[in-house]
């Protein structure tokens, strides 16, 4: 029971996105394995209504995961929406090797607002991996 006069502090999601175990930066070369892998504490808010992010920012545009179909498809879209629960261990979102030689940033994240739009609070993570010619 709180102390009169003390406020509860509520734990927030927190997501974990990692390429290759590690939070980045990774540099590979061309043929390379990249695996990409997410993880979710739900905090304080188990249960809760969410929209789920799995996005990467290339050089050639963005790309979003579909958890549906369990594949990336061109553009900026929610990856999943429903409640928020513990995903541990880590999930594999991507397993690659003939990706070009570039710069790509993952990120992986929830908002409070399950309605398809990135909006607040938006709880991410984010790594970045870099192809480059040996």
């Amino acid at each position: 029971i709180p102390l009169s006069g003390t406020a509860i502090v509520k734990q927030p999601p927190t997501p974990d996105i990692k390429a290759n175990g590690s939070y980045g930066p990774v540099e590979l070369t061309p043929g390379e394995a990249l695996s990409v892998t997410i993880e979710l504490d739900p905090g304080d808010y188990p249960g809760y209504q969410a929209d789920w992010w799995c996005v990467a920012d290339a050089p050639f545009g963005w790309y979003y995961y579909d958890a549906g179909t369990e594949g990336w498809l061109p553009g900026f879209q929610v990856s999943y929406q429903g409640p928020l629960f513990e995903l541990t261990p880590p999930s594999e979102i991507l397993n690659v090797s003939d990706l070009p030689t570039a710069s790509y940033t993952f990120y992986f994240g929830v908002d409070g607002n399950r309605n398809g739009n990135l909006d607040e609070p938006l709880y991410y993570d984010s790594v970045e991996v870099s192809i480059t010619s040996p």
